[in-house]
């Protein structure tokens, strides 16, 4: 429940639903895009911080995803597209190296 509620539904609210219009209605949608990708970013810090991330690379990782998470958000004009693609990277980073342990004790 971490995933979908703590972390896709609530971020979605706060950047995509409310943080993003706000950011396109003051600053057009151009730098708005930029601003919304940047706080998204920032966001971050601390989870890759506690995480022992890089954080530069978390910044840039999570902007890069802010960016195409609210180009969906404007391009269909509702969040459930971006929260549902934020579900589904989130979900397969909390999978992928399960599998991979599985697969590497699966081959020894």
């Amino acid at each position: 429940m971490h995933i979908p509620i703590g972390t896709v539904y609530s971020e979605e609210m706060i950047f995509r639903a409310t943080l993003d219009p706000l950011l396109d209605n003051t600053f057009g949608s151009r730098l708005g895009s930029v601003l919304g990708a940047l706080t998204f970013g920032l966001w971050h810090i601390h989870p890759a911080h506690a995480a022992g991330d890089s954080v530069p690379v978390a910044i840039a990782a999570t902007a890069a995803g802010g960016v195409a998470l609210g180009w969906l958000r404007r391009r269909t004009g509702s969040v459930t597209a971006p929260a549902l693609l934020h579900l589904v990277v989130n979900v397969g980073g909390a999978i992928a190296p399960r599998l991979a342990r599985l697969v590497g004790a699966a081959r020894s």
